[in-house]
């Protein structure tokens, strides 16, 4: 193990010697294989991270378009308010207008019944006067 570390220098032939001392020993030439390997990925891996991270910043807004000032956030909430109230007045001009639409059609409904209920009587009449003729 001593001269796999001496001939083969670097760390992974350090690490391999002390981590896996039952496996035959391989050329160094391998070695260097699995750490160009290694940085390969590594080099991929950190160009990937790389072409995230400027595309996330260049995705986002700036902060002035993104979060609002308190003068903004002020405005906001009185042109909120007033909307509120003007919809609760509407609410309330519309139940008033409800209110008169129900009493105008109770009021037709009424004069509508009582017609009829002198219609009805009349026809009771007459048909009491008919039952009468028949005896």
């Amino acid at each position: 193990m001593h001269e796999l570390i001496n001939t083969a220098g670097g760390l992974m032939p350090v690490v391999l010697a002390m981590g896996l001392p039952g496996l035959p020993e391989a050329p160094p030439a391998m070695y260097y294989a699995f750490i160009v390997l290694v940085g390969v990925v590594a080099l991929l891996a950190a160009a990937n991270q790389a072409i995230m991270f400027f595309r996330n910043f260049r995705e986002q807004p700036p902060p002035a378009q993104t979060y609002a000032t308190k003068k903004e956030v002020e405005k906001l909430e009185s042109d909120l308010r007033k909307c509120i109230e003007q919809i609760g007045s509407s609410v309330m001009q519309i139940g008033s207008e409800v209110r008169t639409f129900n009493s105008v059609q109770e009021s037709r409904a009424s004069k509508i019944h009582s017609r009829v209920d002198l219609v009805l009587a009349e026809v009771s009449r007459v048909s009491g006067i008919m039952e009468g003729m028949k005896k």
